[in-house]
């Protein structure tokens, strides 16, 4: 009769801990003990208990309590699987060691019994395979347990095995697939339970952060959270409320990430999750810290981490541990006098050898700024040169955009601290180094399809960008690179053999400027505005142009008559630096990176068949701009008036020189999903990444798709940005609105100075310059290697 009680006792606290309710399921799973008799029952009691107090007292003890199960005499072989099954998934939950081992051990006893059971085994030892990025062993286990499922006929195991799968595709860098593949299983997991709805937009959201669409990621994870809490499941709501903390923090958005993480924090605890409640509480802190203004609001951050860090020892969690510690030196180091290091905070910036690149980046930037307050000036340098080499041997292999750009951001922050020292010692070029290294990283772009080894952007990180520099000058271009220095611009200015270093001025004002500049030019775009309103808003832009040269132009001085290479701060993106005075008329070419300008094409010569001009719908005057275009060639153009998103990709695989007139769609919130309008579908930024041999000049006649979006770490995102990381060598485009007969005019007179032998950037200054002075204005830029 005992064992009966014991058995109702156990089924209580598995309801109870399936909601949430930890507490009083740990309180009856110790009366089941007391009750329970035979091994089967108290192995299988010490079962959930021994995962509830990994989950939220002490991993070792709860691992103690999986040893105590495993020791009892009588058990069958199933039994046995369940133990070594759970100890391998607490090991994975907390990222222990030996977690593969234990589900390998699980499965080789249940042989090919319990095909539920093994099907389970074999998803969680996929999760440890996925990730570790061991892709090919995660997929076949995912795969073994899908075909269990189907034989077990387990609807839900085999929902979870399929979307296992469409995250799998995340590591093979197939972005969109695995979109597709989680939206042919969620309608069925939505429709088993509102518990795997909300799994599958968690899961979305995932796939949504490696893309890069962080705005759409965290709707998603809300929308996850608020429905797990109306299924009355508050462990999983806190751990998706951490999710959330984790990518509004990696996207810049601090204040909202401490207002998740202390939900999470709270939700957690109550429910007895210690381990899960600390591990928020450091976001949380490192949220905190970012909003520190004061010496006493970060005083009280490095009180709390180092309690944290405590903390985490204790429930024998090393690596958040130290990262509690690393917020604590980075509290620390806030002040103008940083505040003395305990033995053990000092002790975290000890580099380890299984740290993550992440960790790894995050310690060589505080330890190069502890250096420079205890007057080290040398262990500066060092610790900067090795963050960066490091970032560039890890940086492909980081899984997530959200790691990236992470990672991006500590790189900014030593970057920062690099440009600061070079600026001081009056050391220009140097200041250009570290500038190029910082971008070249950010502003590389993650695949959304899977990669083949073509269609990737040359190589160009060993580029010296003394070189470039040096081959610019040789040909008379002038070299201008802004970069942003805590909120104020700096010009550094190459002419011939001479380096400068310019303050620009504050950015925020630069910024409000080049935003009324766009205002301007987007009015004057359009065909509707009368008379007397486009005298006025002429007379604006015309304003707030020369103020934007005072700004950027007039202060660099001696830039001569020639070329000139742009590399602008991410806060400049869209500024039409062609329009500005003292620029107009000169060829012009505008990068994130001065590398992007080594890809030097000099005048275009395509074959018969190189050059293709394509149309999308609603463009008055495109069938007169695709005549225009072909008659400039001479004839020598595939002409498509009606072109589809399969005719787009077939002619930038195929032609040098493509002419895209169509409207574009630029979203801010995902801008590698913006996209040319053609007919029947849109064709997006993200599918010239798979292209073998890509175009050597685009031009987009229509709209804004030089629109740029800047992520946190300096990330730039948009059409124009994909084109280049595709590997095309030029593009032009308008960062505002255009007219559709200026666009088309601009257009046909650019084709016919490229057909006349000049090179993009000149062609474009001459197709610009002709524009009459009384028709709307042409805010095209030539993107990347101009000349």
């Amino acid at each position: 009769m005992r064992d009966v009680d014991a058995e109702t006792l156990l089924a209580r606290a598995t309801a109870l801990a399936g909601v949430g309710r930890v507490a009083p399921a740990l309180a009856l799973t110790d009366r089941a003990l007391r009750a329970a008799r035979g091994p089967d029952l108290r192995a299988r009691t010490l079962l959930l208990r021994g995962f509830l107090v990994a989950e939220t007292d002490s991993a070792d003890a709860g691992l103690a309590q999986l040893d105590e199960a495993a020791a009892l005499t009588g058990l069958d072989r199933t039994t046995r699987a369940r133990i070594e099954g759970n100890r391998g998934l607490v090991l994975h939950r907390l990222g222990r060691p030996g977690a593969l081992g234990a589900l390998g051990e699980a499965l080789h006893l249940l042989g090919d019994a319990e095909p539920a059971l093994r099907g389970t085994a074999l998803l969680n030892r996929g999760s440890v395979h996925d990730e570790r990025g061991e892709v090919r062993a995660a997929k076949a286990d995912y795969e073994l347990a899908l075909a269990l499922a189907r034989t077990a006929l387990d609807d839900d195991l085999a929902a979870m095995a399929s979307a296992n799968l469409s995250r799998l595709l995340l590591r093979e860098g197939a972005v969109t697939e695995a979109l597709d593949a989680l939206a042919q299983v969620e309608p069925f997991l939505s429709r088993l339970s509102g518990t795997m709805a909300a799994k599958c937009l968690a899961n979305r959201a995932e796939i949504l952060v490696v893309a890069g669409l962080f705005e759409d990621a965290v709707r998603d994870l809300e929308r996850s959270a608020d429905m797990l809490g109306d299924e009355r499941h508050p462990r999983e709501q806190g751990d998706t409320e951490a999710a959330l903390a984790r990518v509004l923090f990696a996207a810049g958005d601090a204040e909202a990430a401490a207002a998740a993480a202390g939900r999470a924090t709270r939700r957690l605890r109550a429910r007895g999750v210690r381990t899960g409640a600390a591990r928020a509480r450091r976001v949380a802190l490192q949220a905190r810290l970012a909003g520190a203004s004061t010496p006493r609001a970060a005083a009280a951050v490095r009180r709390d981490a180092t309690r944290l860090a405590e903390e985490l020892e204790r429930l024998a969690d090393p690596v958040e541990a130290r990262r509690a510690r690393l917020v604590a030196v980075e509290a620390a180091l806030r002040p103008k006098k940083p505040a003395a290091l305990t033995p053990p905070v000092r002790a975290a910036l000890r580099l380890r050898r299984d740290d993550s690149t992440l960790d790894r980046l995050w310690t060589r930037d505080l330890r190069a700024r502890l250096a420079e307050a205890e007057g080290r000036g040398g262990d500066v340098a060092r610790e900067h040169t090795a963050a960066v080499a490091e970032l560039q041997a890890h940086a492909a292999a980081l899984p997530t955009l959200e790691l990236r750009v992470a990672s991006s951001v500590h790189l900014q922050r030593v970057a920062r601290h690099a440009v600061r020292r070079a600026v001081a010692a009056g050391r220009p070029r140097q200041v250009l180094r570290w500038v190029e290294r910082t971008r070249a990283l950010s502003s590389t772009l993650p695949r959304l399809t899977p990669g083949h080894g073509a269609g990737v952007a040359p190589d160009t990180g060993t580029v010296r960008v003394d070189d470039v520099v040096a081959a610019l000058s040789a040909q008379g271009t002038t070299t201008v690179c802004v970069a942003d220095v805590d909120g104020d611009l700096l010009g550094v200015v190459v002419t011939g053999a001479r380096a400068r270093l310019v303050w620009l001025g504050d950015r925020a004002e630069v910024v409000r400027l080049a935003r009324r500049v766009r205002a301007d030019l987007d009015v004057l775009a359009g065909s509707a505005v009368p008379v007397a309103v486009r005298a006025v808003v002429r007379d604006s832009l015309a304003a707030g142009l020369d103020a934007l040269a005072g700004r950027l132009v007039r202060p660099l001085g001696g830039t001569g008559d020639g070329a000139v290479a742009v590399a602008p701060a991410a806060a400049l993106a869209l500024v039409p630096w062609s329009l500005l005075p003292g620029l107009v008329g000169r060829p012009l070419s505008v990068s994130s990176t001065l590398r992007t300008f080594a890809r030097r094409q000099g005048p275009l010569r395509p074959g018969r068949d190189g050059v293709a001009a394509l149309a999308g719908p609603d463009l008055p005057h495109a069938a007169e701009e695709l005549r225009g275009v072909a008659s400039a060639w001479q004839g020598r153009v595939t002409v498509l008036p009606e072109a589809g998103p399969a005719d787009a990709l077939a002619a930038t695989g195929r032609d040098e020189v493509v002419h895209v007139a169509a409207h574009g769609v630029h979203r801010p919130a995902n801008p590698l999903f913006s996209h040319l309008v053609l007919h029947g579908g849109a064709l997006f930024g993200h599918q010239v990444q798979a292209l073998a041999s890509p175009p050597a000049h685009v031009v987009l006649s229509a709209c804004e798709l030089g629109c740029a979006e800047v992520r946190p770490g300096d990330e730039r995102l948009g059409m124009t940005a994909a084109l280049l990381a595709g590997g095309v060598g030029s593009v032009v485009a308008g960062v505002a609105k255009v007219a559709d007969d200026v666009s088309a005019a601009v257009a046909v007179a650019h084709h016919a100075a490229l057909a006349a032998g000049r090179p993009p950037a000149e062609a474009l200054a001459l197709a610009v310059a002709a524009v009459p002075h009384e028709a709307a204005p042409a805010p095209f830029l030539c993107f990347g290697a101009g000349w």
